[in-house]
């Protein structure tokens, strides 16, 4: 009687030992996907995204494929559970990305912004000095309602 709760109580500490590296596992990154302007859906991976393109895997290819703004009605990044849906800013502009944080009678978009690497002059033969920038993202939000056009309510968000 005392050997089998003994066995048990080692079996059930070797179990639960094992369980880390069972379930450990990095969540795959093929859960994105994108949705054509024609209406098909694609899974796979998003690899890079800009303001008007983004680079995707299909699942099963070995090669990535560049999409822009005219080719995608939306598309899906799971790691960070948002949309992106190409919206016009201004009127005769391009359609941009922006990402869909919530739907309703009021949308909110936000534009992730990159502000660029910091600019360097040099002053003829002089030490150069750092003028303008510095590298960093801010977010610019925009919201529409029922299906207006974009208002921009902040000017700027830091992260």
């Amino acid at each position: 009687m005392q050997f089998n709760l003994l066995l048990y109580l080692f079996l059930a500490v070797l179990s639960l030992s094992w369980a880390p590296l069972v379930y450990g596992q990095k969540p795959s990154r093929t859960d994105d996907y994108i949705v054509t302007s024609q209406g098909d859906t694609l899974k796979g991976r998003v690899k890079s995204e800009k303001e008007r393109r983004i680079r995707f895997q299909q699942t099963g290819d070995t090669s990535f494929k560049t999409y822009t703004v005219h080719d995608l009605k939306c598309y899906y990044v799971n790691k960070r559970q948002a949309a992106n849906i190409p919206v016009i800013i201004k009127t005769g502009d391009q359609p941009t990305f922006l990402r869909l944080k919530e739907r309703g009678r009021i949308d909110l978009f936000v534009y992730e912004q990159n502000s660029g690497d910091a600019m360097f002059l040099t002053g003829g033969f002089g030490p150069t000095r750092m003028v303008g920038g510095y590298g960093g993202k801010s977010n610019l939000l925009y919201v529409r309602k029922d299906g207006g056009p974009l208002i921009r309510i902040k000017k700027n968000v830091r992260h």
